[in-house]
């Protein structure tokens, strides 16, 4: 067993005394054992499952050990990466959209599962790069990685790497990194010498797209365990970089929306708090709708002929809908007070616009005319109390 770096499925070293029929000589009774292992040299991995019988003799003693191999390798990579892309479905899913945070936890369940080294960049400019998360199962090992990127150029090179993998969307698999890759790598001995301290074996770089391009890339290294990366790791990587870019997309799209949201529910509302003589004016708003959508909540103070009016409402709806009709209400109510400031002649002129539209739009309002101390209220729309 020298020439293989073995271990069972659930990572632990296993030797030769470990084996079934080892122990079954020794008078055990083992169980059947599932062994992982990758040849050192080629870096081959197989999964292999082991069952043994005894052979006796008259007496019933143990004369010898028969035992089973069966490859299992293509059932057991296949049931890893349907449970591995279960998990980063269920991180996608389960995302709050910040996708940072789910990038880590993706990066996280690869190793040392899929890879002994998981990162993930983000692209941007045009040829700029943002490392987003960068993951190894020994947490001792993260520093070594920011110390390689403090040596890597702020623009990507458009011919090898990262850059190759932006400019032609299409996946890199290195399956033997030498020692000559990574002279040739390396700019100067510091360098270089951290770069052997990695050990890397195999490495595969594929890109994540959406909206057809190519907005970021997750890179997998294979360093300690030994392994090689071939087509299949590539074609599971892009699966998993896929689901990574929906991720990214999204949160960009609902980021967006919700500034959209915001801005338009903010032209919806007064800029500033005045100052009433006599009165302290104060206000909380708290949508309770979503972050992407406009609420049909308002309110709003201005003045005319030296007295201050304040209004508040909801109309019904949300999105564009609510905003459109909030804005109805609100223009109106303060063109209508240039002909009488009288609250309740103010929500008579909102009814009758409301009551022009194509179809039924409610608004239910108050609306207050502070006048020498005093506040004269109007309210209209659905049945309310005033307190």
């Amino acid at each position: 067993m020298g020439d293989y770096e073995t271990s069972g499925a659930d990572g632990q070293e296993i030797d030769m005394d470990d084996l079934p029929s080892v122990r079954l000589l020794r008078g055990e009774q083992p169980e059947p054992l599932l062994l992982h292992w990758v040849n050192r040299v080629t870096g081959e991995e197989r999964w292999a499952l082991l069952k043994t019988a005894a052979v006796r003799d008259g007496d019933g003693s143990v004369e010898a050990a028969v035992t089973i191999i069966e490859d299992v390798t293509a059932s057991r990579r296949r049931t890893l990466r349907l449970e591995f892309l279960a998990q980063t479905t269920n991180q996608v899913l389960a995302s709050s959209l910040d996708y940072q945070e789910t990038l880590r936890n993706v990066t996280g369940l690869a190793v040392p599962q899929i890879a002994d080294w998981c990162a993930v960049d983000l692209f941007n400019g045009e040829s700029g790069r943002e490392s987003v998360a960068v993951a190894h199962a020994d947490p001792t090992k993260l520093a070594m990685a920011e110390r390689l990127r403090a040596f890597e150029a702020d623009e990507l090179d458009p011919a090898r790497g990262l850059g190759l993998v932006r400019r032609t969307g299409k996946s890199l698999l290195l399956r033997e990194i030498t020692d000559e890759l990574l002279v040739q790598a390396a700019i100067d001995p510091e360098q270089l010498e951290l770069l052997r301290g990695v050990g890397m074996r195999s490495a595969l770089i594929v890109p994540m797209i959406a909206r057809g391009s190519t907005i970021g890339a997750l890179t997998m290294v294979s360093a300690e365990s030994g392994r090689a990366f071939d087509e299949s790791d590539v074609e599971f990587a892009e699966q998993i970089a896929r689901r990574a870019g929906l991720l990214v997309e999204n949160a960009r799209l609902y980021t967006e929306r919700s500034e959209v949201a915001r801005t338009l529910q903010r032209s919806l509302l007064p800029d500033a708090l005045p100052e009433i003589p006599g009165w302290e004016v104060a206000t909380l708003y708290r949508p309770a709708g979503q972050g992407t959508e406009v609420g049909g909540d308002f309110y709003d103070f201005w003045q005319v002929d030296g007295d201050w009016l304040m209004m508040i409402g909801d109309v019904t709806g949300k999105g564009v809908s609510a905003a459109t009709l909030t804005s109805l209400v609100r223009h109106t109510a303060r063109t209508a007070s240039d002909f009488d400031p009288r609250p309740a002649r103010i929500l008579d002129r909102v009814d009758a616009a409301l009551k022009r539209g194509p179809s039924t739009s409610i608004c239910t309002a108050l609306c207050v005319r502070f006048s020498e101390g005093k506040g004269t209220i109007a309210a209209g729309g659905i049945p309310c109390r005033c307190v």
